[in-house]
Order: structure tokens, then sequence, then C-alpha cells
């Protein structure tokens, strides 16, 4: 019999999208592993998932009795992972597909580095184009913290890489990392969660790696909506949380300055040219309570 230190614990946050879930898990078979094993958090307001249990019979689903965000989900989805005593545990989006496993680059990568932390894949939007999502990141405090940036020639492609954070669109970790580091911080909510995890778990001595060999596409913003009201807010209030509790004070003072002179006037103008004054409304909402809202430490923490 299997013990649940041989597998992954596969954790999936559902939002009213169990047809994206569905298609993932399908996906997630074709690549015939055994070490899987599979839990969904339903965040939606009323349950969504009649189509993954007839379809899914050995899947385990989480009913929240609240939208708990990314975060929260991925959270429940920590503590089941270490209630099991799994070793390692898989967050993935509902809105990505693979091409080939991705899985086995990611755990050889975390086996062979024993003090890494978690590791995740190249990620791109597009089949077709190869669009790049996620590549080597940088952090650019004086604008707001991550940037990703695609200069091939000056990195090995074959080996993985250290890097100043992931995106928790597909991200495997381990779980003694998890238990040093402790659980992701749920004011977030959604968005730049886990640009803060991933620094979190550098300044605990558990390195982030990108592993090129593991590839997958991703439809961003699927489930909540590109240029949404709740996207356009979380993208706001959560960059000035990240900024304010990472960067040096002189590039935070900067950032805010660019942000209240620059960044405000432009969704002022991009929301009257779009005759959508509800998105610049969204972004002041996210601004002040950017500010007034913050608080330095988390529960998880």
């Amino acid at each position: 019999m299997r013990s649940s230190e041989d597998t992954i614990c596969v954790v999936i946050i559902n939002y009213h999208s169990q047809a994206l879930v569905n298609d993932c898990l399908n996906h997630l078979n074709y690549l015939q592993r055994k070490d899987l094993e599979y839990l969904i958090v339903d965040n939606s307001e009323h349950p969504d998932t009649d189509l993954i249990k007839s379809k899914h019979r050995d899947v385990l689903i989480h009913r929240s009795n609240r939208n708990l965000g990314f975060a929260g989900g991925c959270n429940i989805g920590l503590r089941h992972a270490m209630q099991e005593k799994n070793r390692y545990v898989l967050l993935l989006n509902p809105d990505t597909r693979f091409e080939q496993d991705f899985i086995a680059p990611l755990l050889a990568a975390l086996e062979t580095i024993p003090n890494a932390g978690m590791a995740g894949p190249l990620i791109f939007e597009d089949a077709e184009l190869r669009r790049p999502w996620q590549g080597i990141g940088r952090l650019n405090w004086w604008l707001g913290g991550p940037i990703q940036r695609w200069k091939k020639a000056k990195y090995d492609y074959n080996e993985p890489i250290d890097v100043p954070f992931l995106s928790g669109c597909a991200l495997l970790l381990r779980l003694d990392a998890v238990k040093s580091v402790g659980l992701m911080d749920e004011r977030y909510f959604l968005y730049f969660e886990d640009t803060d995890y991933s620094r979190r778990f550098i300044c605990c001595g558990w390195p982030v790696i990108l592993v090129p060999q593991a590839q997958i596409l991703h439809a961003q913003s699927s489930t909540i909506g590109r240029h949404s009201r709740a996207q356009v807010y979380f993208l706001s209030r959560n960059r000035i949380w990240l900024t304010r509790r990472w960067a040096p004070r002189h590039q935070f003072a900067f950032f805010m300055l660019f942000n209240t002179l620059l960044k405000i006037p432009s969704m002022l103008v991009y929301g009257l040219w779009r005759r959508r004054i509800d998105i610049a409304g969204a972004f002041l909402a996210g601004y002040l309570d950017g500010l007034l809202k913050y608080v330095e430490k988390s529960d998880g923490e």
C-alpha cells in the first residue's frame, strides 16, 4: 500500500470554474502518474462540484463556508497535506494545460537540491506563439515589485535557476519548508500572495527555483476576469502591501509617488476613454486600502 509520503497532494482552487477544474484533472490523468492525490477546495458562493464528483470519484473535495481567496484556499490544502504527512504539495490553477509531464522535472529538482523550498515551471500563455508569462523574474521595487524578463542567452536552460519569486499558478512545495516558513498570508486574498510567500521562503533559507524543463500553458485570469473590478482592486491594494513590506523605504516612497502622480491619473483617463469609471474607482479603492489597512505580520508567520 502506498504511503502518504510517497504521494504528491495536488491542490486546485475552484471558484465557479468546475468545467476548468474537470479539464485540468483530465490532463493530469493523461500523465498516468501513480503518485498524485487530489484535493479540490471549492470557494464558490454556492456548491459548484457536481461535474467534478461525477467524473472524478477519487478526488477529495473541501467545501468552504465562504470564499477564502486563493491564499486561503491554498492554506486549506497545505494543512491537509501536512496532516496526511505528504512530502510535497502541488498548487495548480484550474486554467493550466500541459503537453508533457511537468511534475517530474519539478520533483527531480527538489530531490536534487534538498535545501530548495519551492520549484516552478516556465509558463506560457499561448500554445502556438509560445508567448511567455513566467520566466526568470526580477524585483523592481521602484515600480512595485515583480517583473518578468526573458533573456535566454544569459542562462543555462538545462539546469534549475535561483529566482526571487515564483507564481502560485503552478508551484511544487516541500512540506518541510512550509512547516518552517508557515502558511500563505491570507490577507492578500488574491494576487501577490505568491511573491510574498517566495520572499518569506528565501528569507528563511529555502531557495526558490525555476525549472525550465518543466513547462505549462496558462489562460491568465480566466476565473476572475481580466480588467474586472476585483482584479484591478486587488492588484492595486496588494502591490502597495507587498512593496511596503519588502522594499527599502526610499524605493517604497518613490513607488508611492509614482503611484499617486502617474498611475491614478492614468487609470482615470483609461476609465473615461473605455467608459469604465468603475475600473478607476476600483484602483483608487485599492490604493486607499493599501495605505490604510496595511498590517506588518500575518497569523501564518
